[in-house]
């Protein structure tokens, strides 16, 4: 988590973290700035605990950041709230909609709108038109890649994930940052 003062809040700081979800077929995970991982079991993910994690995001802090999470994280974990919970529906959701053709879905509660006040894009709201990891090589930051293939098929192992979790965490500085 980070204290950012900002212009309009003089004499406050407010409080920032970012989020950031990778899927696999057989495995998912969404890891926070703040240190926080939830991740699949046994390709199952867990939707109580998911759902805990996000509004625990959204109670601690002013602003929770993501990149392109309008277009892909927000729509994936709404996915997963309405009960998609298996990670090899999920990953076949996310191909759907980095390839522009999954159905909407929606959640029209009082967390989602919740989460909605909260969230800011940093791809869309500074307009930028290139992915987090050019945007890191652009700014000289150190870009991390993930050592798992994304179309990997396979059960993974405790390194495998332990190594996508630490590409996630990476993945949020950056946003973050």
């Amino acid at each position: 988590m980070s204290d950012v003062a900002h212009p309009f809040f003089i004499g406050n700081t407010m409080k920032i973290t970012a989020f950031d979800t990778e899927t696999f077929n057989k495995f998912f995970c969404l890891c926070s700035s703040d240190g926080q991982v939830t991740r699949s079991r046994k390709g199952i993910i867990d939707i109580g605990e998911l759902a805990s994690h996000m509004s625990k995001l959204y109670d601690d802090n002013d602003i929770v950041a993501s990149y392109n999470g309008y277009a892909f994280d927000l729509k994936l974990i709404a996915y997963i709230l309405n009960g998609h919970n298996r990670t090899e529906d999920v990953k076949n959701y996310a191909e759907a909609l980095i390839n522009n053709n999954a159905e909407f879905i929606s959640l029209n509660t009082a967390d989602w709108k919740k989460f909605r006040s909260k969230h800011f894009d940093v791809l869309n709201g500074y307009k930028l038109s290139k992915s987090l990891k050019h945007w890191e090589l652009y700014n000289g930051w150190t870009v991390r890649e993930t050592d798992v293939p994304f179309d990997y098929e396979e059960e993974l192992t405790k390194q495998q994930e332990d190594s996508i979790i630490a590409y996630c965490f990476a993945d949020c500085e950056a946003t973050k940052k």
